[in-house]
């Protein structure tokens, strides 16, 4: 079975004898036909499980009291805002806080060891009183320092907290660097941004991203956090256990945070936004434009982007979709491609140090508010690119017979996205109504010419870096191959809830239509593989006939649909859920436009959930029951049936106002969503799949705890998270590297999986010394079966990566920032381990930003990588950027920017994944320069 080059870690998700007869009853249920059991893990976590939901209602509550107050100013009598309110114990360690808003008002929790309360703030003398003289409705004076003077300015504080409100004040965290803000997200303690621009607070993807309250973009807001003035932007608020169905706040927990973005003023009284026209030189002539266009009113939102260039950027990411975490239920993945384009890994540099490209994308978004609770929004996005790549690569795939095989690749790809989107949503207090529909095209081509040799036989000796060489029995040839993909949809998701008082009532459904084509063709040239020669020292030997030539079509036309019905119903602060669920998919699947072969399934579940809520949490405990049924009309095996239980439970608990936990875990079982085929097909030049003829089953257990602790009075967040699980595959892929074909074919036998992943994290900000540090330090072990070449066996690989982003800016004339980034990756020793398997990599980016004159930044940065290809063997890269901003107007500036002024030309790099070993590298782009005019409109 193949598998990834770098393993990551993906999160899934004395009893007395009742007691251990049901544990024993539920390990019974999850026993695979023929008597087979879940790994010996699986075998305690029900007992666990069970324990903690037993154990949570019997926790003793500490006692706790809540006071209500306002802050005056002694002389004058004005209410005081931005007035930290502590409770503390007789060590003066601190156990809860507020923030007086801008009225002086302020709520504190007083938990059970409290003894006094203290007020300070900038510029008035600290108070401090006994926790007996605390009341309700209590009016608090505070006298103003003696040093006060009358030219000080007490500025807002960078974080307030209003109940699970948390207010960032942006101008605190905005450096004079900063343009966007997805800029100063990153600076913000506890939150997160992904590479591809997914948001996270505290470890867990937001539930949703909103523009003055309004969701304009859904889960495409990556066109603001990439095009949004961060001048723009006043405050950004994460408000945290949100709920976003008002029909359901307080009645359904929610453990993820809402990120809202609220502007200033004057940004929401008129039209704003950018335009940036950008030409230079290097090989050819570089370009980049881009165009902005906000409108934010009472009634109505517009955000207009446009962006193009041809400088490496990729802007793919721009019109990318997130996951929407608040309707998981409806998330359905699009099926996997089949015919793949065969490009080399993607190298951990950033594109636009090798992408050659012509890039184009478009978003028209616009949201109209339909009465107090209501609104209609339009999104309609485009992206389109013609890229051109390079790479040289090789492949030792090891077992009883090994293969070696060399490439040297050059592509042309291009794409073109339309995707448009109409929503209404119904937000009421007791009614929520929302409808979605979404269509997209795509338009896919890639062409490659393959220059390839292989050898059979082969052991993993030097690596071919120009200096190693292929010997003269390979076989060498020249392929050119055409890929030609058009993708497909038309959806549209319905979710009603409605809010009766003792009970509420839900309905949901998601209905999707989806056809794809894909075209393969290969023909075998009859001139010499001199690529191959120069990349890698190879002889040029043609095979004499046209070995790989092939004409191959597929279509896949999926219809599926999944449907629910529900009711809730309220005993006291707890819950209880009874939903019914209806599944189906239907597949039709063609090879060179033979009959269509016809694949479905059904499956009905019904789905009870209990939530118990509890003062400082809620335990949650869902037993779905399902029916599976299936058809495979083409099939000897046919269809079957099949009925299991998926039981889960989670528990969240907040100690404190600081201290928060999570825990869950649970059972599954999950039909495979791969397409199935009587034919054979490539999925390469040289790949031969036959999929399996009946729908596989995955059987799994999974356990996950979390601790956060997050402080905004020092500006301190941590978390940790480990997560476990194991599954059992009813079957498995194997491969057969040849000398001319890889075979992909389906055995049907038990196979496992293991994964633990262990990750900690911390932000602290020192605001007086001007210093900002994020560090994330995590480990990832995964256990996964290995088949090829005659050999089945199970890889267990390592991964350890420490991440450090460090900034400092006391000075108003410069910024300084590291980003440090160390992995080391390995494989426990096996029978098929060849050497030293331990790869280590450091990568780091430095940026330095001086402020000489006003309106002026300079900025250089340095990105530095060291990458070990065999055991002491390092390939070293160093890439040094610099630019400079001028802002003349307000409203008018010039940019220079400047990129590999070292010029280097080439990346390489080398990996262990499970028997294999492989080793790339590509050519990089070269010196460049681009100039620029930005003007704010």
């Amino acid at each position: 079975m193949n598998i990834e080059r770098h393993i990551n870690g993906m999160p899934s998700g004395g009893t007395s004898a009742g007691a251990k007869r049901h544990v024993g009853s539920v390990q019974a249920a999850f026993r695979g036909k023929g008597g087979c059991a879940l790994p010996p893990g699986c075998r305690v976590l029900a007992a666990v499980l069970l324990l903690v939901l037993f154990a949570i209602p019997c926790m003793a509550q500490p006692s706790a009291r809540t006071i209500t107050g306002t802050v005056a100013d002694q002389k004058t009598g004005k209410a005081v805002s931005y007035v930290t309110v502590k409770a503390l114990n007789a060590a003066d360690s601190l156990l809860s806080y507020a923030m007086t808003g801008g009225d002086g008002a302020f709520t504190l929790t007083l938990n059970e060891g409290t003894t006094a309360v203290e007020f300070t703030l900038m510029g008035y003398e600290t108070k401090r009183i006994s926790v007996g003289n605390m009341r309700r409705g209590m009016r608090v004076s505070l006298a103003p320092s003696g040093i006060m003077l009358k030219e000080l300015t007490v500025k807002a504080r960078p974080i307030e907290r209003h109940k699970d409100t948390l207010n960032y004040n942006v101008a605190a965290f905005q450096g004079k660097e900063d343009r966007y803000i997805e800029d100063v997200l990153k600076k913000l303690p506890g939150i997160e941004v992904a590479a591809n621009g997914a948001i996270s607070y505290q470890g867990k993807p937001i539930n949703k991203f909103n523009i003055e309250g309004q969701d304009l973009l859904g889960n495409q807001y990556n066109q603001a956090t990439r095009n949004l003035p961060a001048d723009a932007v006043a405050t950004v608020q994460v408000i945290e256990n949100d709920q976003p169905v008002r029909a359901l706040k307080d009645r359904v927990p929610s453990d993820k945070a809402t990120l809202n973005i609220k502007l200033k003023q004057d940004y929401r009284l008129r039209p704003f936004g950018e335009a940036v026209g950008g030409i230079g030189s290097t090989d050819g002539v570089l370009w980049n434009n881009r165009l902005t266009l906000i409108g934010v009113g009472r009634k109505n939102q517009a955000f207009v982007t446009a962006r193009m260039n041809n400088n490496g950027e990729d802007l793919s990411a721009d019109t990318e979709e997130h996951i929407d975490y608040t309707d998981i239920y409806s998330y359905a993945p699009l099926p996997p491609q089949m015919v793949q384009d065969g490009s080399a890994a993607e190298p951990p540099v950033s594109r636009r140090r090798y992408l050659r490209n012509k890039s184009y994308t478009a978003g028209l978004n616009f949201l109209r508010r339909a009465g107090r609770y209501g609104s209609l929004r339009m999104n309609i996005t485009y992206y389109g690119t013609s890229d051109r790549s390079e790479d040289s690569t090789y492949n030792f795939y090891g077992g009883d017979e090994t293969l070696s095989l060399y490439e040297a690749n050059r592509r042309k790809a291009r794409q073109h996205t339309f995707m448009p989107r109409l929503r209404y949503e119904l937000n009421a207090p007791k009614v929520y109504l929302e409808d979605e529909l979404t269509g997209s095209l795509t338009f896919q081509e890639q062409h490659t010419s393959n220059e390839l040799a292989s050898k059979q036989g082969a052991a993993a000796g030097s690596i071919p870096n120009g200096e190693g060489c292929v010997e003269a029995s390979s076989a060498a040839c020249l392929l050119n191959e055409r890929t030609v993909r058009h993708p497909g949809y038309v959806q549209n998701k319905l979710r009603m809830t409605v809010n009766t008082g003792p009970h509420s009532y839900s309905v949901s459904s998601l209905l999707r239509y989806f056809r794809r084509s894909e075209t393969l063709c290969v023909s075998q040239s009859d001139g010499g593989a001199q690529g191959v020669t120069t990349a890698l020292n190879a002889p040029s030997v043609l095979a004499s006939s046209a070995l790989y030539a092939l004409s191959q079509r597929l279509e896949l036309e999926r219809l599926m649909t999944r449907n629910s019905v529900g009711t809730r119903f309220y005993i006291g602060q707890n819950s209880l859920e009874l939903q019914y669920a209806f599944g189906l998919r239907s597949d039709n699947m063609s090879v060179d436009g033979g009959k269509g072969c016809h694949t479905m399934y059904m499956k009905h579940s019904l789905r009870p959930e209990y939530v118990l809520k509890y003062r400082r949490g809620h335990v949650t405990l869902d037993v779905p029951v399902s029916f599976f049924t299936s058809r495979i009309a083409w099939s000897g095996a046919g269809g079957g049936t099949k009925v299991y239980l998926s039981p889960s439970v989670s528990w969240r608990h907040e100690f404190s106002p600081f201290w928060r936990m999570n825990m869950s875990g649970g059972f599954g079982q999950d039909e495979d969503a791969d397409v199935m085929t009587p034919a054979e097909y490539c999925s390469t030049y040289r790949t031969r799949v036959l999929t399996a003829d009946r729908i596989g089953w995955t059987r799994s257990a999974r356990a996950s705890v979390s601790f956060s602790y997050a402080n905004v009075v020092t500006m301190f967040v941590w978390n940790f998270m480990a997560m476990a699980s194991w599954s059992t595959r009813d079957h498995y892929n194997e491969y057969t590297y040849g000398g001319q074909f890889t075979e992909v074919r389906p055995v049907w036998s038990d196979v496992h999986t293991r994964m633990l992943f262990v990750m900690t994290s911390a932000d602290k900000t020192f605001t007086r010394a001007g210093l900002s540090l994020k560090s994330t330090l995590n480990y990832n072990r995964t256990t996964l079966p290995v088949a090829q070449n005659g050999v089945k066996t199970a890889i267990t690989g390592n991964v350890m990566a420490a991440a450090v982003t460090l900034r400092w800016s006391k000075l108003r004339w410069l910024t300084v920032s590291l980003r440090p980034t160390l992995n080391v990756t390995w494989q426990d020793p096996s029978l098929w381990s060849t050497g030293h398997n331990t790869l280590k990599s450091l990568y780091n980016v430095a940026d330095v930003h001086l402020f000489p004159f006003k309106g002026f930044d300079v900025s250089l940065q340095w990105e530095y990588n060291a990458l070990e290809v065999e055991r002491g063997r390092f390939r070293r890269n160093s890439f040094l950027d610099a630019a400079v901003r001028y802002a003349a107007t307000k409203r008018l500036e010039f940019r220079v920017q400047m990129s590999n002024l070292l010029d280097r030309d080439t990346y390489s790099e080398a990996s262990f994944t499970g028997l294999n070993y492989s080793y790339f590298s590509l050519p990089l782009r070269g010196r460049e320069v681009l100039f620029s005019v930005a003007f704010n409109i």
